[in-house]
């Protein structure tokens, strides 16, 4: 399984605000026949309060290279060593 590595960007859907973005690892898998993209981005190299994230609504990643897919968010953390981390995933391919 090839992982894509890139910069992106994180927009809520609702009104393309940006959220956060940084460096992303992105896979694409199949689940149900259905190819979904899964990955992680940081949103910040050291944060010390978590982004305000609502991970119930619908987000976009915009890949720097202009690929982008719609994402829901499957977790949103802070690091002990201090990123923050968003896991991701969304149906379609990149």
């Amino acid at each position: 399984m090839a992982v894509l590595a890139s910069l992106g960007e994180l927009l809520r859907l609702t009104d393309q605000v940006r959220v956060g973005g940084g460096p992303c690892a992105l896979v694409q898998r199949h689940s149900g026949g259905q190819p979904l993209v899964h990955g992680t981005c940081i949103l910040q190299r050291v944060a010390e309060t978590p982004s305000d994230i609502d991970v119930a609504a619908d987000h976009r990643l915009v890949l720097e290279d202009g690929r982008s897919v719609e994402v829901r968010i499957v977790k949103h953390s802070m690091t002990d060593c201090g990123p923050e981390i968003v896991r991701f995933e969304g149906p379609g391919r990149l």
